[in-house]
């Protein structure tokens, strides 16, 4: 059990950051989805920290976005969450969770 341990530390050595604007994103979308129906925002939750493990273990297997950012689409829900890589700090910075049918681009101002 100790080899299993150790595996699992190694592989853990980002810092997930997530920017000011991206946790307002996250309570917005919270929201919307607790007001449709009590229970969904916390489902909506729950898929974004599975999404946020998947980025952790292996940041770049998601899509590039552009030439700096990525993107990783949850599941059931039609968001994606936009994030850099920082490979110098060890970090991972969300800095948006964006509707997909919203006009692209639009937190391009967040960076």
């Amino acid at each position: 059990m100790e080899g299993v341990e150790k595996a699992i530390w190694k592989m853990s050595r980002w810092k997930i950051i997530i920017e000011d604007l991206a946790q307002l994103d996250l309570h917005d979308v919270y929201q919307w989805y607790e007001e449709e129906k009590t229970g969904l925002g916390e489902e909506f939750l729950d898929s974004f920290e599975v999404l946020i493990s998947r980025i952790e273990r292996n940041p770049l297997h998601a899509s590039s976005y552009d030439a700096t950012s990525r993107s990783a689409i949850l599941t059931r829900f039609p968001y994606e969450v936009i994030y850099l890589v920082n490979d110098l700090e060890s970090e991972i910075n969300i800095i948006a969770i964006s509707y997909q049918h919203r006009k692209p681009d639009w937190f391009k101002k967040r960076r």
